[in-house]
């Protein structure tokens, strides 16, 4: 019984070193997604005539950021910046973004399809910009630490076993 138990603390223990270091990888793809998200809005307000719901339209597809399907999937008559704060909420721990993420994206959501086509694209550049940034500061980070956690779990896990059994 006593071995069971240490058997499941140990898989417990790297199940979650596993998670930690999956939800890093998850971070970096979404917000890789969000910046060529911008860059396809930017390029499709330029050179189309759609209006905010045609482009998400036009973009959404299983390779856009989860919380475009969500905005896409609310009613049209709750106001655009509504609609994408609330997507960006109910799925911030799904697609693993950090509050600083969150909060330029939201920004992002508050100014679209507020101001003509070429502050639009400005907002886009801003935005993809800061995102940029975040992406950078996220991979550095997952290249420092992104086997340590694989690796810690696997040690601590099998420490367990070796002490308690």
């Amino acid at each position: 019984m006593r071995r069971l138990l240490v058997l499941i603390l140990a898989q417990a223990v790297c199940i979650f070193s596993f998670s930690v270091s999956s939800r890093s990888k998850r971070r970096i793809k979404n917000l890789e997604k969000c910046v060529l998200m911008f860059d396809q809005i930017e390029t499709d307000i330029l050179f189309s005539a759609d209006n905010i719901y045609g482009l998400i339209m036009k973009i959404s597809d299983e390779n856009s950021p989860g919380f475009l399907n969500e905005f896409l999937q609310q009613p049209k008559s709750v106001p655009l910046e509504t609609r994408w704060s609330k997507s960006l909420e109910k799925l911030k721990h799904h697609d693993c973004f950090k509050s600083e993420d969150l909060r330029i994206l939201k920004s992002f959501g508050k100014q679209l399809g507020v101001t003509d086509a070429d502050g639009q694209v400005k907002n886009c550049a801003a935005h993809k910009k800061l995102l940029q940034n975040n992406l950078s500061t996220a991979l550095r980070e997952n290249e420092k630490r992104g086997n340590l956690y694989t690796t810690l779990g696997l040690l601590s896990s099998i420490g367990i076993i070796v002490l308690l059994i």
